[in-house]
C-alpha cells in the first residue's frame, strides 16, 4: 500500500489543495514559502502520534474570510493498494477504513480534523457577531483556541464534519514515522537523548541468541563480582553508621549487567587508515549526515512483525527527509537521491519516502514521475503539478520518447527549469552566456527574479515544451510558468529542390527565379504548434542568429568585436568608418556581395557590420565569453534586438 493523495483544507498557506503521489520515493519541489515542509506536516498530523499535537492560530489558513463560524481544518490522506502486493498485516490495518473496494484494489481514508466543538459554537458566534471584520474574527479565534479539539476518522467523509469511524492513536500504531528536518544536528540525534538513533538501532539488529546471552551474562556479573572486590566498601560507608544511615539496613552495593548495558558504552567510530580511530564526531557534518539517513534507511525494515511481533510491528514505515542536499557536496547529494530510490524499490513490502528540495542535484537523480511540484497561481493559491505525467497526453508524437530524452539530459543544469519562475529555453552555449547581461540592459535581474536560462539544441525543444503545457490534448497538471524559447530564424533557400542552404535575411526572394526561399527554419515552424492556444509558451526569432541580429542592432558597437574575431582590426575600421577593407570582402561570396549592394543608406550599413561580423567569429562559445566581458563593461547604451527584449519580458512577467 501507499499514500496516494492528501487533501489539505484551511491549514497553513492551503486552502483546499489536493496532492497527489505516486508509491515509493516523492520528492517536493518548489520556492520558499510554497508549501512543502507544511504538506510533511500535513502528513505527520495524521500519522505521527494520532493527531495529538495542538495546532497553533497561525497554523489556519490566513485566507479564511470572516465569519460567525469558527474556521477548522481538515486534512484527508488516502491509502491505496499497490498492485496485488499487500500483506495481509497491511491489509489487517486498514480493513475497517475502507471507502473504496474493487477488483483487486482498494482505497481507504483517514481525515484529521481540528474543530470548536459544538457545544462551545454558541460562545464563538456571540463574540464575533454576524459581521465581524477580520481583526474581530481572528481575535475571536485566538481566544476559542484551547477550547479546540482534534480527532481522526476513517472511511469515506460525509456532508458532516467529523463524522464516520473515530480513529485512536493505538489504531496509527503500525505507521512508523521517521524524521530528519531541514535543520537538524545529527551528532546529537544520534547519541544523545533519551533514546539515540545508534543505541536503538544496534539494539534493534542485536541478534537473539540464547546461548550467548547465557554465556555473557555469566561473564558480566563474574565481572560485577571482580569490580565489587575492588571497591573498599569501609571507606565508602564509613560515615553511615555515625549518621544513623545504617539505622535503616547496612549498605551494599550489587549489580547486573544486561546485553543492553553493554550497547550504552559502545561508540561509533570512524577507521583512519593509518591514522587509527576517530571519533564519528571528528567527521564532517555531511558525512555524518549520510551516516544518519543510512542507519534510519536500515531501521526501516527492522520493525517487522517477524522480528517483534504483530502487535509491535511497524506495517508501514515512512521517512520524511527536509533538504537532504544540506551540508552535503553535488555529487553526493546525487549519490545520495539514487541510493534512496534503488533500495525503496529493493526492499519488500510497502514504505513511502518523501523529500523536500531545492537541490537541480537532487531531482537530476530521480525520475520525473518522483517529482511534484509545488507553485503558487496567479490567484495566489498553492497548486501541485506533475512533470512526469503531461507526456502522456502529447497530442500526434511519441510521449513517452519525449520522457525518456528529458529524464536522459535533466542533468543539474537543465533541472532549474523545474525550480525557476520563468523559463527562457535557447539554442546554444551563446545565447546560455549572454541572455543574463542582455536582460539586465533591458532592466532585468534574471537572478532575481528567478528566470532560468536553459539550453536544449535546436531540435530537442519539443521535448520539453509538454512540461509547460505545450502540444497537450488537454489542460493536464503542467508547470504553469512563463516559457519563452529563443531560436535563430536560420532563413534559408534552395535550388533545383534540393537540400536548403542558409543565407542571409536581405537575400530572401531576391532570386526567385532560381531559388526557393524559408524565412525560419522548419524548427521555428514546429515549435509554433507548441506555442498555439497554450498563454505559457512564445516562440521569439530574429533575422537571422544572435550575433547577427545583435551586430544589426548596434552597427557602430566597437564592444562586439573581441579577440576571439578574425581580421578584429578591419571589423573595428568597418565599425568606426563604414568601410570594409580587403580582408573582409574576402570573406562572403558574389551573391552576398551583390545582395549587400542591393540594400539602400544605414540600412545597407547595419547589414554589411552584421554580415562581415558574423563571418568573422571562430569559436562561438569562446566568442560569446569574450562578448560577454565586453558588454558588462561597456559605458554606453546599447540595443538589445527586440525580438530578445520580448523574450525576456514575457518570461519576467
Amino acid at each position: 500500500m501507499y499514500i496516494s493523495s492528501l487533501r489539505i483544507q484551511n491549514y497553513r498557506c492551503f486552502e483546499d489543495t489536493r496532492v497527489e503521489f505516486e508509491s515509493g520515493v516523492t520528492v517536493l519541489i518548489g520556492e520558499n514559502n510554497s508549501g512543502k515542509s507544511s504538506l510533511l506536516n500535513a502528513l505527520r498530523l495524521i500519522f505521527e502520534g494520532g493527531g495529538a499535537r495542538s495546532l497553533e492560530l497561525y497554523d489556519f489558513y490566513r485566507g479564511i474570510p470572516p465569519s460567525s463560524s469558527p474556521p477548522s481544518i481538515s486534512i484527508t490522506a488516502t491509502l491505496s493498494s499497490t498492485e496485488g502486493e499487500d500483506s495481509p498485516e497491511e491489509l489487517g490495518t486498514v480493513a475497517t477504513w475502507l471507502s473504496e473496494v474493487g477488483e483487486g484494489e482498494w482505497e481507504a481514508k483517514l481525515t484529521y480534523h481540528y474543530y470548536l466543538p459544538d457545544d462551545q459554537r454558541d460562545e464563538f458566534e456571540e463574540q464575533v457577531g454576524d459581521d465581524p471584520s477580520e481583526e474581530e474574527f481572528w481575535r475571536a479565534v485566538e481566544r476559542a483556541l484551547p477550547k479546540y479539539v482534534s480527532r481522526i476518522d476513517a472511511g469515506q467523509p460525509g456532508t458532516e464534519e467529523p463524522g464516520y469511524e473515530r480513529v485512536e492513536p493505538r489504531d496509527l500504531s503500525a505507521f512508523g514515522v521517521n524524521s530528519l528536518d531541514a535543520i537538524r544536528n545529527v551528532e546529537r540525534e544520534m547519541f544523545s537523548g533519551r533514546k539515540p538513533k545508534l543505541r536503538s538501532m544496534l539494539d534493534t539488529v542485536l541478534q537473539e541468541d540464547a546461548d550467548a546471552k547465557q554465556e555473557l551474562e555469566e561473564d558480566a556479573s563474574q565481572l560485577v563480582d571482580d569490580l565489587r572486590e575492588r571497591i573498599d566498601l569501609d571507606i565508602l560507608f564509613e560515615l553511615a553508621e555515625e549518621t544513623g544511615a545504617e539505622d535503616g539496613g547496612t549498605p551494599d552495593i550489587d549489580g547486573r549487567l544486561r546485553e543492553k548495558d553493554f550497547l550504552k558504552a559502545l561508540r561509533l567510530v570512524v577507521d583512519a587508515g593509518a591514522g587509527g580511530t576517530l571519533p564519528v564526531t571528528y567527521n564532517g557534518l555531511g558525512y555524518n549526515n549520510l551516516l544518519y539517513i543510512s542507519l534510519v534507511l536500515a531501521g526501516l525494515r527492522t520493525e517487522t512483525v517477524e522480528e517483534v511481533g504483530p502487535e509491535n510491528a511497524t506495517v508501514f514505515p515512512m521517512l520524511f527527509i527536509e533538504e537532504p542536499e544540506a551540508h552535503l557536496h553535488p555529487a553526493l547529494q546525487f549519490k545520495l537521491l539514487k541510493f534512496i530510490h534503488e533500495r525503496v524499490q529493493k526492499e519488500e513490502g510497502s514504505q513511502q519516502v518523501f523529500a523536500t528540495t531545492h537541490s537541480t542535484h537532487i531531482t537530476s537523480a530521480t525520475g520525473l514521475d518522483s517529482v511534484v511540484s509545488l507553485s503558487k497561481n496567479q490567484e495566489g493559491d498553492i497548486t501541485p503539478s506533475y512533470p512526469g505525467r503531461v507526456f502522456e497526453h502529447m497530442e500526434g508524437g511519441d510521449g513517452q520518447e519525449s520522457k525518456a530524452y528529458v529524464e536522459r539530459f535533466l542533468d543539474a543544469t537543465k533541472s532549474t527549469m523545474l525550480f525557476a519562475r520563468g523559463v527562457i529555453l535557447v539554442e546554444g552555449i551563446s545565447e546560455q552566456i549572454l541572455i543574463p547581461t542582455l536582460a539586465n540592459a533591458c532592466g532585468h535581474s534574471l537572478e532575481d527574479e528567478h528566470i532560468a536560462v536553459v539550453g536544449v539544441g535546436g531540435r530537442t525543444f519539443k521535448h520539453f515544451l509538454p512540461l509547460f503545457g505545450g502540444n497537450l490534448e488537454n489542460r493536464s497538471p503542467s508547470l504553469d510558468r512563463p516559457v519563452s524559447c529563443i531560436v535563430d530564424a536560420d532563413p534559408a533557400r534552395r535550388q533545383n529542390g534540393g537540400q536548403y542552404k542558409n543565407c542571409y535575411p536581405y537575400q530572401i526572394d531576391n532570386q526567385e527565379d532560381e531559388f526557393e526561399y524559408r524565412q525560419q527554419s522548419g524548427v521555428v515552424q514546429t515549435l509554433q504548434q507548441y506555442e498555439n492556444g497554450n498563454p505559457n509558451i512564445q516562440i521569439f526569432s530574429g533575422e537571422k542568429t544572435l550575433e547577427y541580429d545583435l551586430a544589426l542592432a548596434n552597427p557602430g558597437l566597437e564592444s562586439l568585436v573581441t579577440r576571439q574575431c578574425v581580421h578584429a582590426e578591419a571589423l573595428q575600421t568597418l565599425a568606426e568608418e563604414g568601410t570594409a577593407g580587403e580582408s573582409l570582402q574576402g570573406k562572403i561570396d558574389g551573391d552576398v556581395s551583390e545582395a549587400l549592394d542591393g540594400l539602400e543608406g544605414t540600412h545597407q550599413e547595419a547589414a554589411r557590420f552584421a554580415t562581415y561580423y558574423l563571418e568573422c567569429i571562430d569559436g562561438k562559445g569562446e566568442h560569446a565569453q569574450a562578448l560577454n566581458l565586453n558588454l558588462r563593461e561597456v559605458d554606453t547604451d546599447y540595443d538589445v534586438p527586440p525580438y530578445i527584449r520580448d523574450a525576456i519580458a514575457f518570461a519576467c512577467q
